[in-house]
């Protein structure tokens, strides 16, 4: 299906803006390389999620798609790539 993500599935737990769990969150992520972006396709395949409350990212490495989660609260502050 053209514009899907890479990578689907569900976050089990995030936390929101305020700090309360939210359970169950679909999550997209578009795996680019650096200095590629997404198609226009995949723009509005991550705007329909964003938009029904889930999670879509890009993302360019490991390090970054981590330190996103982070962001939405899905993996702890404390976790570090190995």
């Amino acid at each position: 299906i053209q514009g899907l993500s890479d990578i689907t599935g569900i976050l089990p737990m995030c936390r929101d803006g305020d700090g309360n769990e939210e359970r169950g969150k679909f999550l997209a992520v578009e795996v680019k390389a650096p200095g590629n972006d997404v198609t226009d396709k995949q723009s509005t395949y991550l705007q329909m999620i964003n938009a029904a409350g889930g999670v879509a990212l890009v993302v360019h490495s490991a390090e970054e798609l981590l330190n996103d989660l982070k962001g939405e609260g899905a993996v702890d502050e404390k976790y570090q790539l190995e």
